[in-house]
């Protein structure tokens, strides 16, 4: 992993104000931050859904106040609360954290459901809903999902790739997804959506998908 440092130099080095910076292998976002830190434009690119969230929350501006508030909640939960609330049930988890470091994550993940924000919740299950039914009604397979990360199952690693950079240059991001990362017949593109997208946006995902879709024989 880059440290804050030396992505800081590099960007200094080799960019001036407003230009763009992109990180193929963005992981958790360092550069992303480092460039918005030195008003540079940036665009992140990841397989790992779980980096495009980190990402996402590290270069999500929040207003200063708002923010000191909740770290102040958070903390003195976390360190003055004896509660011992429920474990975060997930494999293997003693292997990668230590004891107290669980009882944290677990009062961390408690707070964290606390947040109120219906009308964002209510936004993102509409658009999640809507789009994967949009997404079957033209002829797409999209397994089993029941969230906001809806693959489209395209089954062969070439066509993966020459779909993506089809969508790619319509302005649609998605990750391709090939073996070995998953078993040969399952390669897909995953897209990820948030409360923030609009409806104009969805349109247009689902215009360059449905016609991407027919001429890769996909749908």
């Amino acid at each position: 992993m880059m440290i804050p440092q030396i992505a800081n130099r590099f960007i200094l080095k080799h960019s001036r104000k407003s230009n763009n910076v992109v990180d193929p292998y963005c992981g958790s976002g360092i550069v992303l931050v480092e460039s918005m830190l030195n008003s540079r434009n940036s665009a992140g690119i990841d397989l790992n859904p779980l980096a495009l969230l980190l990402a996402r929350v590290k270069t999500t501006p929040i207003e200063p106040r708002r923010l000191t508030k909740t770290a102040n909640e958070l903390i003195n939960f976390i360190y003055f609360n004896p509660s011992r609330p429920e474990i975060p049930n997930f494999f293997n988890i003693d292997y990668w954290f230590r004891p107290p470091v669980i009882q944290d994550l677990a009062k961390i993940k408690l707070e964290i459901e606390k947040i109120e924000e219906p009308e964002r919740r209510k936004r993102l299950w509409e658009i999640t809903k809507r789009m994967q039914k949009e997404f079957k009604k033209i002829g797409f397979n999209i397994g089993k999902t029941q969230t906001p990360i809806i693959p489209i199952y395209v089954g062969d690693d070439m066509k993966c790739f020459v779909f993506w950079r089809i969508l790619f240059d319509e302005g649609i991001f998605t990750n391709p997804i090939i073996s070995p990362a998953v078993s040969p017949g399952s390669q897909l593109l995953r897209t990820s959506y948030t409360a923030t997208h609009t409806d104009e946006q969805m349109d247009r995902v689902l215009e360059v998908f449905q016609r991407a879709g027919k001429k890769m024989g996909v749908i």
